[in-house]
């Protein structure tokens, strides 16, 4: 089984990619439409690293048999090699898991790879049928039925000891400081979390 989990920054050109969004129909002023789209562009360029279309993969660690961590220290090239290098691990060791990976982590994995021209591993992740997959807030959330809520708070719920470094809200600002090893610290104790608590659910 491997265990992974994946960071992401907004792209550096991400701003050339926003879309105007249209404002509500009872806007007639235009500085009022104006202001609208200022804004809206500006949540869009602040949820960029969320976005499949707007970010790229800054960081991923793993946990099998042959434990480790990358980060892009901001190089597209090195992001495709990564990747690459990614998938090649995903091949040899399924099924894979980890945290909410169904709706983030294999999206942008996927989105990313036809984005930087890589074949991915093509994994069974259909809604409900998705053997290749094991997802923990899949679980937890019986496929969507309960509220989702995050890994720290199930950390602390199941009281796995093992605490945070910072939230994957910080990363895009560590990136753009470049400090890189709170990135990978940040990265390396979720993909250990996220196996903790694995293992108290009996999933690993």
């Amino acid at each position: 089984m491997f265990v992974f989990d994946v960071e992401t920054a907004p792209l550096p050109d991400a701003a050339d990619y926003v879309e105007p969004g249209e404002p509500p129909g009872n806007y007639k002023n235009p500085e009022a439409i104006a202001k609208w789209h200022a804004e809206d562009r500006a949540k869009q360029l602040q949820r960029a690293a969320l976005d499949v279309d707007l970010c790229r993969v800054v960081a991923y660690a793993t946990k099998t048999h042959a434990n480790g961590a990358w980060v892009a220290n901001g190089w597209m090239l090195a992001e495709a090699s990564a990747l690459k290098f990614l998938w090649q691990m995903v091949a040899d060791n399924l099924p894979v898991l980890g945290f909410n990976i169904l709706a983030f982590d294999l999206p942008v994995l996927y989105r990313r790879s036809l984005y930087l021209g890589l074949e991915p591993v093509k994994l069974q992740r259909e809604k409900y049928r998705h053997n290749d997959v094991i997802d923990l807030a899949d679980i937890l959330s019986e496929s969507g039925r309960l509220r989702l809520r995050s890994l720290d708070f199930y950390c602390r719920r199941f009281g796995i000891d093992i605490p945070a470094a910072g939230d994957g809200a910080d990363v895009p600002g560590w990136v753009e400081a470049g400090e890189w090893d709170k990135v990978e610290a940040h990265v390396r104790v979720d993909v250990a979390r996220t196996a903790a608590l694995a293992k108290r659910l009996g999933v690993l």
